[in-house]
């Protein structure tokens, strides 16, 4: 939806070349159906990207699939295999972190999240 703002600046500012009201108006709202909405999120595949997309916070985005009934893809960070024995072992021998999650081909803080995580 378009609407008019309260100054004409606001529509200078962003486009000097253009007349306000007449060459140019404000976008008031954006509206998107759920389908629209369901298919633009199946394509990004994260959150992030698909509020990156629409210059929107991810939280509002978080709001929009909400209402819209459409189940985020991922609830966070994807869960990811991790041969703690093999964390376990490389700690023992004195590896560092670093060295461990080159050898396992994950990065080194979820390594260590892990490891927090199990007792």
């Amino acid at each position: 939806m378009f609407g008019i703002p309260s100054s004409a600046r606001v529509l200078t500012n962003a486009s000097p070349d253009l007349a306000p009201y007449d060459e140019s108006l404000e976008l008031s709202r954006l509206v998107l159906l759920p389908v629209e909405l369901a298919a633009a999120s199946d394509n990004a595949r994260s959150m992030r990207k698909l509020a990156t997309h629409y210059r929107i916070s991810p939280a509002v985005m978080r709001t929009w699939l909400f209402e819209a009934g459409i189940k985020p893809q991922t609830p966070g960070r994807p869960q990811l295999e991790v041969d703690l024995d093999a964390v376990r072992e490389g700690r023992a021998r004195g590896d560092t972190w670093k060295a461990i999650a080159n050898n396992l081909v994950v990065a080194p803080e979820t390594l260590r999240r892990r490891a927090a995580r199990t007792p």
